[in-house]
């Protein structure tokens, strides 16, 4: 559900972060859309969401980013 979301969403000129804890399933992910939307800006984060100081300095970093005015953060 989550690709299918972010397939969407770029095809709408939207711009998606993919946040998971396997590097090689976001690189996959990511490659997978771009061969789909190819101009598409989607970016990868490797993050354990059940490691609260990771989520913590991940969100930090989020404002200090281009993702700082976040719209929506959808989890799936």
């Amino acid at each position: 559900m989550g690709k299918a979301c972010a397939l969407e969403t770029i095809k709408r000129d939207g711009r998606v972060m993919l946040i998971g804890r396997s590097s090689e399933k976001l690189v996959s992910a990511k490659q997978e859309l771009l061969s789909q939307v190819p101009q598409a800006d989607v970016s990868i984060m490797s993050l354990d969401a059940s490691n609260e100081k990771e989520v913590k300095a991940f969100a930090e970093s989020l404002e200090q980013s281009t993702w700082k005015n976040l719209p929506k953060l959808l989890s799936v």
